[in-house]
């Protein structure tokens, strides 16, 4: 009996002590969950306002309404506040997210794109965002002569947030128009009420972070933090000041002075003065400086696959970068557009051999050497393009340089290179890489003029644009990228760097999303 009973306690005193377990775990849980939210409140709470004082050399003039807004304008386009139904995602590059609209679907035959739009949305003159206000915007996109939405033929308004896009054909390229620049969504109401096109030129009226405060040609452009911004507690600061000073010594002194806070797409050469001092930097590829040659006439030395081989095997990327880029540029080894920065190219890069380069050029029947003409832009950082010169005279090549100005380099680009000339010139890009690498590489592309492009790369950007899946359109991408560095389609160089930095107690700016997208409204000041 005495022994029953002890077992009888023993058995109490588990189920009690284990039932306390169970209680602590529970009671645990609730604890951490609680801390964690408190803390997050509390991180919250510490990234208070404050305007962020930044310079950009060039100045807007045309930044407001969105078919007019070009290519140098599309930053302040970003800064003011326009936004568009999708955006280029922070998270997943190369992929769209939700921006005004919260979601969208393709009919199964392919036919409609239907956008459910984000209610409770208010433009900057607090008129409402909706349906028709998309439409609006829209149907003047395609009315107009802009390369945009040319494959919608007509938009239905469903209800107050939902409408359909009626399609004459479908490729995976088509939703990038609804993110690009011209289809940002404005206030039809303050467009229609003050005059048009003349007004809305410098006058943004969109829906973002933040609204236009004031605007001072070739000063400043003023922007406050928009109270009323669909995204709950954003945006943390009070506001941007984007001054325009232009001389690069002078925007130093400003912030060495603390007059600004930050410096937007600063030079090699200041961004290396500046290393060091305590600030930080944010570096992206604003595109690739490359050469490229007539390939498609056989009397041309380039058309030989091995003299592009020698050409790219004669150039030290690795050195030439090193030396003269400061931490800031670096080499490149694949034709399309930043591939490398979200898949594996598969390819083996032809690095700095200058055996291998004169094997070749021997093998190909020019053992001797040849002279050729190099024409380049004169905005291009021209110590690197010399550094190059001496490694192709190293193998034999000679370059004779020839410098033009802007405006006739890009009439010499719309013609391709005469016999062995080559150019020295940069290749644009960016995110979704599908598009551009069909608008700067694909053989109906106005760019790289007299390049025959690789057997095989067209037809895979083509199967790429009928992709819905976007893993299946990257393995494309990939395939392509194979064939063209295996063809050597052209050489590339180098990374053109977009360099901008801030001081460091400035918080979770994003300065590129894809190209020119940027995001302000969850930076924030450290107390």
């Amino acid at each position: 009996m005495k022994k029953t009973y002890l077992l009888l306690l023993v058995a109490l005193i588990s189920i009690g002590v284990m039932s306390g377990c169970d209680r602590g775990d529970k009671t645990s849980e609730k604890a951490i969950e609680k801390k964690a939210a408190e803390q997050k409140k509390t991180a919250e709470q510490s990234k208070h306002g404050g305007t962020f004082v930044m310079n950009q050399a060039a100045e807007p003039s045309q930044f407001g309404y969105p078919l007019n807004i070009r290519h140098s304008d599309a930053h302040y386009a970003w800064y003011a506040g326009l936004q568009t139904l999708v955006e280029l995602s922070t998270e997943k590059l190369g992929r769209w997210d939700p921006c005004l609209a919260e979601s969208w679907e393709l009919a199964p035959d392919k036919s409609t794109y239907v956008f459910h739009l984000r209610k409770g949305v208010k433009f900057h003159d607090g008129t409402d965002f909706n349906a028709q206000a998309v439409k609006w915007n829209l149907d003047k996109v395609m009315a107009s002569s802009s390369p945009y939405l040319k494959k919608v033929s007509s938009i239905d308004v469903i209800d107050d947030y939902t409408i359909r896009c009626n399609l004459i054909e479908w490729d995976a390229i088509l939703l990038d128009d609804f993110g690009n620049g011209a289809c940002s969504i404005i206030s039809p109401t303050a467009f229609e009420k003050n005059g048009g096109e003349a007004w809305a030129n410098i006058n943004p009226v969109g829906t973002g972070p933040f609204k236009l405060k004031s605007f001072s040609q070739r000063q400043y452009m003023k922007l406050v933090r928009n109270d009323d911004y669909w995204e709950e507690g954003l945006p943390y600061l009070d506001g941007l000041d984007i001054l325009n000073i232009a001389d690069p010594m002078t925007a130093v002194a400003s912030l060495k002075r603390g007059e600004v806070m930050g410096l937007r797409d600063v030079d090699v050469v200041t961004a290396s003065q500046l290393k060091g001092s305590g600030y930080e930097f944010s570096v992206v590829s604003g595109g690739h400086m490359c050469l490229y040659f007539n390939t498609i006439d056989p009397e041309s030395v380039w058309s030989d696959k091995r003299m592009r081989e020698a050409l790219e095997y004669a150039t030290n990327k690795e050195e030439i970068t090193s030396r003269l880029g400061f931490g800031f540029i670096d080499p490149v080894y694949e034709i399309i557009f930043d591939i490398n920065v979200i898949a594996d190219p598969k390819t083996t890069p032809r690095k700095h051999n200058v055996e291998k380069a004169k094997k070749l050029m021997a093998e190909a029947g020019y053992g001797d050497g040849l002279k050729i003409k190099c024409t380049y832009y004169i905005g291009f950082a021209s110590d690197l393009l010399m550094a190059l010169q001496n490694n192709l005279a190293e193998v034999g090549i000679e370059l004779e340089m020839n410098p033009l100005k802007h405006t006739v380099a890009i009439e010499k680009s719309q013609n391709p290179t005469s016999g062995n000339d080559i150019r020295f010139t940069r290749q644009r890009g960016g995110m979704p890489l599908l598009k551009t690498t069909k608008e700067e590489l694909g053989s109906d592309s106005q760019y790289f003029v007299g390049i025959k492009r690789t057997e095989g790369f067209d037809e895979k950007l083509a199967r790429a644009a009928l992709e819905v899946d976007p893993e299946k359109q990257l393995e494309l991408l990939i395939e392509a990228e194979e064939l063209a560095y295996e063809d050597c389609m052209y050489v590339p160089l180098w990374t053109d760097p977009s360099i901008n930095l801030h001081v460091p107690e400035f918080k979770d700016t994003v300065w590129f999303v894809g190209k020119p997208n940027v995001h302000f409204e969850r930076a924030w000041f450290e107390k």
